[in-house]
C-alpha cells in the first residue's frame, strides 16, 4: 500500500480508490478469520457467508497478482466474484419459505386467517 500512497503521478482520488481495495480486503480478511475463529453452531447461512467471504478474497488476491502482471480487461476471473455474490445471497435467504406453505392442521378451518408471530413467522390458523 506505501508504494500508491507515494505515487504522487495520480490524483489523489485515485490514490484513495486504489488504496480502498487493499485496505478492504484487510478488512475482508479480519472478518473471515473472525467467523472461521467463533465458537458455536455453524448453520447454512453461517457456512454459505464463510465461502463467500474466502471466494471474494481469494479472487481479489488472484486480480492483484494477475494486475501486476498484465492489465486485466474481465474475464474468467470474473466467476469468482458473481459465485460469491450468489453464496452471500443464499447466506441472506431464509432456510423456510416465507410465509410458510406448509400445509394448515385439519383442525383449521378454511375461514381463519393465519396468525403473525412477533419475529415475522406465520403460524399454522388464528385460535
Amino acid at each position: 500500500m506505501r508504494p500508491i500512497a507515494a505515487d504522487h503521478s495520480a490524483g489523489l482520488l485515485a490514490r484513495l480508490v486504489s488504496l480502498g481495495a487493499p485496505a478492504g480486503d484487510l478488512l475482508l480478511m479480519s472478518m473471515l478469520l473472525r467467523l472461521v475463529t467463533s465458537p458455536g453452531g455453524r448453520s447454512a447461512s453461517y457456512r454459505f457467508l464463510i465461502g463467500a467471504f474466502g471466494l471474494t478474497l481469494g479472487t481479489d488476491v488472484l486480480y492483484s497478482v494477475v494486475n501486476t502482471i498484465a492489465v486485466y480487461a474481465g474475464g474468467a476471473m470474473d466467476a469468482g466474484w458473481m459465485a460469491a455474490y450468489v453464496l452471500f445471497g443464499a447466506a441472506s435467504a431464509p432456510a423456510t419459505p416465507w410465509p410458510a406453505t406448509a400445509a394448515r392442521s385439519s383442525a383449521c378451518s378454511s375461514s381463519a386467517p393465519p396468525r403473525r408471530r412477533r419475529h415475522g413467522s406465520w403460524t399454522g390458523c388464528a385460535r
